[in-house]
């Protein structure tokens, strides 16, 4: 039986990939962390309010017990920031301040 991709669009620019490594080496809520200090231009540390509005330990959590498949996905806004996790560890961070043409959110 062939698998299906599920295939999203947004129309935000893109500011941020990275992704998660395996096996806890660089779990989803350090790499959110860092994505969202990088755009802000911030340290990570000066992030705490608004980390508060999100429970990136809950997001570690419902990645590690994942599969690995690519078909779950996991978004939410953060101020002006849109956040997209997926399933397999992919993180986009996009400005919805500056809105595009709709794509894709992962290739």
């Amino acid at each position: 039986m062939a698998t299906q991709q599920l295939s999203l669009q947004c129309s935000c620019t893109p500011a941020y990939k990275t992704w998660a490594k395996p096996e806890g080496e660089i779990p989803p809520s350090a790499a959110i962390i860092e994505g969202l200090a990088e755009v802000e231009d911030a340290n990570p540390l000066e992030l705490d309010p608004l980390l508060e509005q999100i429970d990136l330990d809950a997001v570690d959590q419902l990645l590690d017990h994942s599969d690995g498949a690519q078909s779950a996905l996991l978004s939410y806004s953060l101020g002006r920031w849109n956040v997209f996790v997926r399933q397999d560890g992919h993180i986009l961070i996009c400005d919805s301040d500056r809105q595009t043409d709709p794509s894709p959110i992962f290739d």
